[in-house]
């Protein structure tokens, strides 16, 4: 008996330390073989950055998944830059329930998966995830992406979309959303190189849910909290390409 309650107290604590909370700022740096404009990516927390899940005895961190990529200044889509954990086929939503890869990205990152998909692009699968070029495990706190933004046209602009699971309030219920809660939110600006300047991204819409059509919409009324998953993300070129 005394050997079972040891065991099941080791148990406990190993539990309750799974997928604690990393508080540090990390850099995920993007494997590329192009070296052209380049840039650094900064994305700095909010306070609904992150929800703390405990089913039983576990501890489970819940992080917002991104997606970032350009378009043209006639809003088409150019290509992705990159996008978080799901990237490399891992299809459990954080709600802990599993998805088909088209749902999680419909339903997760729905302006992101219908641009790719329009563009005739691929979604990240099981069997073809994405490359370390375009994808990283979930940053869990602040973190700096480096990367490089390629060649760029005149006209051009830099979008991000972000969205946390789980984060329901009194007009996004647990009843009409299941798993999603508040849409996910889509950040822009456009893209000027502007020496020593950092471009900030603001929000511009938000995703559509399953029942009112996936894809990109401008109302932002009964968002909320989910505005405070980030406090700023900006872009700084590394240097001025001529």
């Amino acid at each position: 008996m005394q050997l079972s309650m040891s065991l099941l107290l080791v148990i406990i604590l190993v539990a309750c330390s799974i997928n604690s909370l990393d508080e540090e700022k990390t850099t995920v740096t993007l494997a590329s073989t192009v070296e052209v404009n380049p840039a650094v990516i900064s994305v700095e927390k909010g306070p609904e950055w992150s929800f703390r899940f405990t089913p039983g005895p576990f501890v489970i961190w819940v992080y917002p998944q991104m997606a970032f990529w350009l378009e043209d200044g006639d809003g088409r889509f150019l290509r992705t830059l990159y996008i978080t954990g799901g990237g490399k086929g891992h299809f459990k939503n954080n709600a802990g329930k599993n998805e088909g890869e088209d749902d999680y990205f419909k339903e997760m990152l729905p302006v992101w998966s219908t641009a790719v998909i329009k563009a005739g692009e691929n979604l990240p699968t099981k069997e073809l995830p994405y490359t370390d070029g375009l994808t990283s495990a979930t940053p869990q706190s602040d973190y700096d992406l480096e990367l490089d933004l390629g060649a760029l046209p005149d006209s051009c602009r830099i979008l991000a979309e972000i969205n946390r699971s789980a984060d329901h309030n009194e007009f996004y219920t647990e009843e009409l959303t299941d798993w999603i809660g508040q849409p996910s939110l889509v950040y822009a600006a456009d893209l000027q190189r502007l020496p020593d300047q950092p471009i900030v991204l603001q929000p511009v819409g938000r995703g559509g849910l399953p029942s009112e059509g996936l894809g990109f919409h401008e109302d932002l009324e009964r968002i909320n909290t989910a505005f405070a998953m980030v406090k700023e993300i900006r872009l700084v070129f590394d240097q001025v390409q001529p």
